[in-house]
């Protein structure tokens, strides 16, 4: 387990994080193979650190960022200050191809993710979700928020919004405590997004999205909007590495049955 970070002595709302020149921090969480990050770098922020549990994934995050902590679980980071935080934070409570149990499932973590909010006091913070969270969870995660000063606005956006080849509803949540919701917006993420993509990997399916019975990793990074070669951690691709590489797209897969 990761040793507990904490960064409590710098004082305010939204400090900027120790070396850090411009100020545009960002705290990455539930981070997977860096999908936040990777926009956040595109949009000008500079990404402070990541929790992730995954040892593939964080394999991954390592490759693309050498010199940003991986603090594990999301449990072990206390008063990281970040003037943006984002998190993806776990799917399978809301999720329609599960038990929807919400939260009696031990892998809510919002609360979690409230509590960092709490310590970091960022002024941005963007959460996503499957769309299943709107009818369960997404009235009380909103007045969360608000309880914690900021305005809130989630969005239902889905993947083909972007540009990708599928539809992939997804709930956003926007909130920030600037009070410049509607005038400026933190870099360019609305208006880049499909155009970044579109550079960074094309429009035309690479190769064939099955390998063996398998999902293709090239294949998910393409559909998912990432760089070919983004999940490749080895040198060569002995059949161990490919099942590992394999597995750290699974859950691309299993998010596009939804």
């Amino acid at each position: 387990m990761s040793e507990t970070i904490d960064n409590s002595k710098a004082g305010g709302r939204c400090a900027p994080a120790p070396g850090s020149a411009s100020g545009r921090t960002h705290l990455d969480l539930f981070s997977g193979i860096g999908g936040f990050a990777l926009a956040a770098s595109w949009a000008g922020w500079t990404t402070i650190g990541f929790a992730e549990t995954d040892d593939y994934a964080s394999k991954v995050l390592k490759r693309h960022w050498p010199n940003v902590p991986n603090f594990g679980d999301v449990r072990n980071i206390r008063n990281v200050r970040a003037d943006l935080i984002t998190g993806g934070f776990p799917c399978q409570p809301y999720s329609v191809t599960g038990k929807r149990t919400g939260n009696a499932d031990h892998r809510a973590l919002w609360p979690e993710m409230l509590r960092v909010i709490r310590e970091s006091k960022p002024s941005w913070v963007l959460g996503e979700n499957v769309s299943g969270i709107v009818s369960m969870e997404l009235d009380k995660i909103c007045a969360d928020l608000e309880a914690e000063g900021y305005e809130v606005q989630p969005l239902l956006i889905p993947a083909c919004a972007a540009d990708a080849p599928q539809e992939r509803m997804r709930c956003w949540i926007l909130a920030d405590a600037t009070g410049a919701r509607g005038q400026s917006k933190p870099g360019g993420v609305y208006q880049d997004a499909g155009q970044t993509r579109t550079q960074t990997n094309g429009h035309q399916q690479p190769i064939s999205g099955r390998e063996n019975g398998s999902l293709n990793p090239e294949w998910a990074e393409w559909l998912m909007g990432y760089p070919i070669g983004w999940t490749d951690c080895a040198a060569s691709a002995t059949p161990s590495f490919r099942k590992s590489r394999l597995k750290s797209c699974a859950r691309s897969e299993s998010a596009m049955r939804e």
